[in-house]
Protein backbone atom coordinates (compact mmCIF):
# COMPACT_ATOMS: atom_id res chain seq x y z
CA UNK A 1 0.00 0.00 0.00
CA UNK A 2 2.84 2.37 0.86
CA UNK A 3 4.51 1.59 -2.46
CA UNK A 4 1.30 2.30 -4.38
CA UNK A 5 0.75 5.55 -2.48
CA UNK A 6 4.31 6.77 -3.10
CA UNK A 7 4.19 5.76 -6.76
CA UNK A 8 0.94 7.63 -7.38
CA UNK A 9 2.25 10.68 -5.53
CA UNK A 10 5.28 10.76 -7.83
CA UNK A 11 3.66 9.88 -11.13
CA UNK A 12 -0.09 10.59 -11.11
CA UNK A 13 0.22 13.61 -13.40
CA UNK A 14 2.47 11.76 -15.85
CA UNK A 15 0.20 8.71 -15.89
CA UNK A 16 -2.90 10.87 -16.42
CA UNK A 17 -1.63 12.40 -19.66
CA UNK A 18 -0.19 9.10 -20.88
CA UNK A 19 2.99 10.69 -22.22
CA UNK A 20 5.96 9.15 -20.53
CA UNK A 21 9.18 7.34 -21.19
CA UNK A 22 9.76 4.17 -19.16
CA UNK A 23 13.06 5.66 -17.94
CA UNK A 24 10.96 8.23 -16.09
CA UNK A 25 10.14 5.56 -13.53
CA UNK A 26 13.84 5.16 -12.61
CA UNK A 27 13.21 8.08 -10.24
CA UNK A 28 11.23 5.65 -8.11
CA UNK A 29 14.18 3.26 -7.53
CA UNK A 30 15.30 4.86 -4.21
CA UNK A 31 11.77 4.44 -2.84
CA UNK A 32 11.70 0.78 -3.90
CA UNK A 33 15.11 0.24 -2.33
CA UNK A 34 13.90 1.72 0.96
CA UNK A 35 10.80 -0.48 0.94
CA UNK A 36 12.88 -3.60 0.22
CA UNK A 37 15.27 -2.79 3.07
CA UNK A 38 12.36 -2.65 5.53
CA UNK A 39 10.22 -5.46 4.13
CA UNK A 40 11.86 -8.67 5.49
CA UNK A 41 9.19 -11.20 4.49
CA UNK A 42 8.83 -14.32 6.63
CA UNK A 43 9.44 -17.65 4.89
CA UNK A 44 8.63 -20.73 6.99
CA UNK A 45 9.97 -24.22 6.33
CA UNK A 46 7.55 -26.84 7.61
CA UNK A 47 7.52 -30.62 7.60
CA UNK A 48 7.85 -33.61 9.83
CA UNK A 49 11.06 -34.70 11.53
CA UNK A 50 13.96 -35.84 9.38
CA UNK A 51 12.69 -34.62 6.00
CA UNK A 52 15.47 -32.08 5.38
CA UNK A 53 14.23 -28.71 6.64
CA UNK A 54 17.51 -27.82 8.34
CA UNK A 55 19.54 -29.12 5.40
CA UNK A 56 17.45 -26.92 3.06
CA UNK A 57 18.00 -23.96 5.40
CA UNK A 58 21.75 -24.55 5.37
CA UNK A 59 21.76 -24.84 1.58
CA UNK A 60 20.00 -21.47 1.33
CA UNK A 61 22.49 -19.96 3.79
CA UNK A 62 25.42 -21.53 1.85
CA UNK A 63 26.58 -23.38 4.95
CA UNK A 64 28.01 -26.85 5.40
CA UNK A 65 25.44 -29.62 5.03
CA UNK A 66 25.01 -31.93 8.03
CA UNK A 67 25.99 -35.55 7.39
CA UNK A 68 23.82 -37.01 10.15
CA UNK A 69 20.37 -36.16 11.43
CA UNK A 70 20.31 -34.05 14.58
CA UNK A 71 16.71 -33.07 15.37
CA UNK A 72 15.99 -29.35 15.60
CA UNK A 73 14.67 -28.40 19.02
CA UNK A 74 12.00 -25.67 18.87
CA UNK A 75 13.19 -23.55 15.92
CA UNK A 76 15.74 -21.26 14.35
CA UNK A 77 15.25 -17.95 12.56
CA UNK A 78 17.84 -16.71 10.07
CA UNK A 79 18.09 -13.45 8.15
CA UNK A 80 18.92 -14.15 4.51
CA UNK A 81 19.96 -11.48 2.02
CA UNK A 82 19.59 -11.97 -1.73
CA UNK A 83 20.47 -8.83 -3.64
CA UNK A 84 18.67 -5.95 -1.97
CA UNK A 85 15.97 -8.15 -0.46
CA UNK A 86 16.29 -9.51 3.07
CA UNK A 87 13.96 -12.13 4.43
CA UNK A 88 13.53 -14.14 7.60
CA UNK A 89 13.82 -17.89 7.17
CA UNK A 90 12.05 -19.88 9.91
CA UNK A 91 13.14 -23.51 10.37
CA UNK A 92 11.32 -25.32 13.13
CA UNK A 93 11.15 -28.68 14.86
CA UNK A 94 9.17 -31.34 13.03
CA UNK A 95 8.81 -33.81 15.90
CA UNK A 96 5.23 -34.52 16.95
CA UNK A 97 5.87 -33.31 20.51
CA UNK A 98 6.37 -29.79 19.11
CA UNK A 99 3.17 -29.83 17.02
CA UNK A 100 1.53 -27.39 19.47
CA UNK A 101 3.98 -24.74 18.18
CA UNK A 102 3.49 -25.30 14.44
CA UNK A 103 0.55 -22.91 14.03
CA UNK A 104 2.51 -20.16 15.81
CA UNK A 105 5.51 -20.62 13.51
CA UNK A 106 3.34 -20.52 10.36
CA UNK A 107 1.19 -17.58 11.48
CA UNK A 108 2.10 -14.40 9.61
CA UNK A 109 4.24 -16.15 7.00
CA UNK A 110 4.57 -14.54 3.60
CA UNK A 111 5.67 -17.85 2.11
CA UNK A 112 5.75 -21.45 3.31
CA UNK A 113 7.90 -24.26 1.97
CA UNK A 114 6.48 -27.66 2.86
CA UNK A 115 9.38 -30.08 2.95
CA UNK A 116 8.57 -33.79 2.68
CA UNK A 117 10.67 -36.82 2.07
CA UNK A 118 9.41 -38.61 -1.02
CA UNK A 119 7.83 -41.62 0.64
CA UNK A 120 4.12 -42.16 0.14
CA UNK A 121 3.49 -42.08 3.90
CA UNK A 122 5.24 -38.75 4.44
CA UNK A 123 3.78 -37.07 1.35
CA UNK A 124 0.25 -38.02 2.41
CA UNK A 125 0.90 -37.00 6.04
CA UNK A 126 2.33 -33.65 4.89
CA UNK A 127 -1.04 -32.65 3.43
CA UNK A 128 -1.82 -31.72 7.03
CA UNK A 129 0.34 -28.62 6.59
CA UNK A 130 -1.86 -27.35 3.74
CA UNK A 131 -4.81 -27.10 6.15
CA UNK A 132 -2.62 -25.50 8.80
CA UNK A 133 -1.43 -22.90 6.27
CA UNK A 134 -5.03 -22.15 5.23
CA UNK A 135 -5.93 -21.55 8.89
CA UNK A 136 -2.86 -19.61 10.04
CA UNK A 137 -1.62 -17.79 6.92
CA UNK A 138 -4.45 -17.85 4.37
CA UNK A 139 -2.87 -15.24 2.08
CA UNK A 140 0.56 -16.82 1.92
CA UNK A 141 2.21 -18.50 -1.03
CA UNK A 142 3.16 -22.13 -0.51
CA UNK A 143 5.34 -24.63 -2.35
CA UNK A 144 6.15 -28.26 -1.72
CA UNK A 145 9.66 -29.68 -1.93
CA UNK A 146 9.84 -33.46 -2.40
CA UNK A 147 13.20 -34.24 -0.82
CA UNK A 148 15.27 -37.44 -0.68
CA UNK A 149 14.30 -38.68 -4.14
CA UNK A 150 17.40 -40.90 -4.09
CA UNK A 151 16.12 -43.14 -1.27
CA UNK A 152 14.56 -46.56 -1.91
CA UNK A 153 10.78 -46.33 -2.11
CA UNK A 154 10.81 -42.66 -3.13
CA UNK A 155 7.88 -41.58 -5.25
CA UNK A 156 8.54 -39.98 -8.62
CA UNK A 157 7.96 -36.21 -8.70
CA UNK A 158 4.85 -36.63 -10.88
CA UNK A 159 3.25 -38.81 -8.16
CA UNK A 160 4.08 -36.31 -5.45
CA UNK A 161 2.45 -33.58 -7.54
CA UNK A 162 -0.73 -35.66 -7.90
CA UNK A 163 -0.99 -36.28 -4.15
Amino acid sequence: MKCKEEFLTFFSDILADGKFDTNTFDLFDPTLDAIHRNLKPKISLVGFSGVGKTTTTRLIRAEEIPTEHVPTISGEVSTIKIGKLQFLLWDFAGQEQFSFLWNKFIRGSDGVLIITDSTLENVEKSRFFLDLIKDEAPNTHAAIIGNKLDLPGALPVIEIEKI
